[in-house]
């Protein structure tokens, strides 16, 4: 009995020391609202954070600079009778802070979606036979860039309202509103 109070009172300690420390560091740690408000941040810096990005804003998404150029309707069935494509995006991305020796993966196909009126995400064509300017994936060095549409097949009569940017493996997310 008095080894099982010894064992006991050992993990109340030690729970009791661990709670101290979580306390002490919390304390010393101002959240992100009490750091602004002791720094003086400004009200017009806030907002441009908060601000969501929209056609042709520049948005940092890690290394990449991402600008969304333009969203149009377009029939890709003209290059192909079997394209179902019917928007393209136009945009640009440049690897921008990236490790002079690394490359930057740009794959849309993979990374961005677009939003409709509803909610629902739609992700681009996997091919658009003989559409211009398509772009699938690029390996792009640092200070590269490429332009290009991405294309996309959005049931008729669907208001298209952002664009989601998220590539794999990655913490890096963009949204772009489009309207």
């Amino acid at each position: 009995m008095a080894k099982f109070n010894l064992t006991r009172a050992a993990m109340v300690a030690l729970i009791a020391a661990l709670t101290a420390v979580g306390v002490a560091c919390l304390e010393e740690t101002p959240t992100s609202f009490e750091s602004e408000r002791q720094g003086g941040a400004s009200e017009e810096a806030r907002s441009q954070r908060e601000r969501v990005p929209q056609i042709g804003d520049v948005v940092e998404v890690g290394s990449l600079d991402l600008t969304v150029v333009e969203v149009e309707d377009y029939d890709s069935s003209r290059h192909n009778q079997f394209n179902d494509a019917n928007v393209r995006v136009q945009v640009t991305a440049t690897n921008a802070r990236g490790d002079a020796s690394d490359e930057y993966n740009f794959s849309p196909l993979l990374a961005m979606q677009l939003v409709d009126s509803d909610g629902i995400a739609h992700d681009p064509e996997l091919g658009c036979a003989d559409c211009p300017d398509e772009i699938t994936t690029v390996d792009l060095v640092r200070g590269g860039t490429v332009r290009g549409y991405v294309y996309f097949a959005i049931p008729a009569g669907k208001g298209l309202v952002e664009l989601i940017y998220e590539p794999l493996f990655s913490f890096n997310k963009a949204r772009i509103r489009l309207r």
